[in-house]
């Protein structure tokens, strides 16, 4: 019996140290499981950070994308201004450029204008000249004043020994000015025609000692206008009068002894005043005169 009971005791320590063992292990395991649990859930939160970091990457993606989108257009529209700036300041000042040749050729015309003019000017100052040495030597037999004028002897008409000779300090001189200058100086603008003319009027006048006038058609609508130069009187006329009104205006208002000499190449002005008996060139004689 006393064997039986110390079986018994030891069989019972060895349950009380296999539950010992066995709440340990369930310890340890409960341990282990709620650290488990506890990483798993720091494994979530760092996860939910994870997601939340993810998404707030993606939105700042997005929006970087979408700001570089607008930056790329705001840029394309930026370079689309300075182009049609750029272009515009391009056609103005190639626009500048095409004024400033043409006020560049046009000025490089008037000053070949004027270089005409003036060499006429020269040329007919140079005749006048040789002219006035020749008459010094020669002596000069002018028409007998009257209505019409008396060629002297030996004198034939149309010839510019006979222009020359009715170009005297009694002659009234009326000079039909466009008829002339559209004919022997079309080459020229209108002022330059006209300075052209004066020129050799101024000359001729100096020379031959005549009252010489020359007469324009005025612009519509302007007054008539009178500008005396040394020697030369130069008139525009009125609206509504032609410069060929004006010179049969002259003669017939002239005395009736006052030599008058007519230039003109216009025949019906030279029919309208043939009737009083007026001495007549055609411009291309006077010129050759004078000139």
């Amino acid at each position: 019996m006393p064997e039986l009971h110390e079986d018994e005791e030891q069989a019972r320590r060895s349950r009380k140290e296999r539950i010992r063992e066995l709440t340990d292990q369930r310890d340890r395991a409960r341990r282990r499981a709620e650290g488990a649990e506890v990483r798993a859930r720091s494994a979530e939160e760092r996860a939910a950070r994870l997601t939340d970091d993810l998404a707030a990457a993606r939105e700042r993606m997005e929006q970087l994308q979408h700001d570089l989108a607008a930056a790329g257009e705001e840029r394309e529209a930026a370079l689309d201004r300075q182009r049609r700036q750029l272009e515009g300041e391009t056609a103005s000042l190639r626009e500048e450029l095409r004024a400033l040749r043409r006020a560049e050729d046009e000025r490089r015309a008037d000053r070949r204008r004027r270089a005409e003019a003036e060499e006429a000017a020269r040329r007919a100052t140079e005749q006048a000249e040789t002219d006035a040495r020749r008459r010094a030597t020669t002596g000069r037999q002018g028409a007998r004043p009257g209505r019409p004028s008396q060629l002297p002897r030996g004198v034939q008409p149309g010839t510019s020994e006979a222009a020359r000779a009715l170009l005297t300090p009694r002659h009234r001189v009326l000079v039909d000015g466009y008829n002339l200058t559209l004919k022997h100086k079309g080459h020229l603008d209108l002022e330059h025609q006209r300075a052209a003319l004066v020129a050799t009027l101024e000359v001729a006048a100096t020379r031959f000692g005549s009252d010489i006038s020359v007469l324009f058609d005025g612009a519509r609508d302007s007054p008539p206008t009178r500008q005396r130069l040394r020697t030369v009187q130069v008139r525009f006329t009125a609206a509504g009068v032609s410069a060929d009104d004006e010179i049969v205006f002259e003669v017939e208002a002239a005395p009736p002894d006052q030599p008058i000499l007519v230039v003109t190449d216009d025949r019906e002005l030279r029919d309208r005043v043939r009737p009083y008996a007026v001495d007549l060139l055609t411009t291309g004689e006077f010129l050759r005169a004078v000139e």
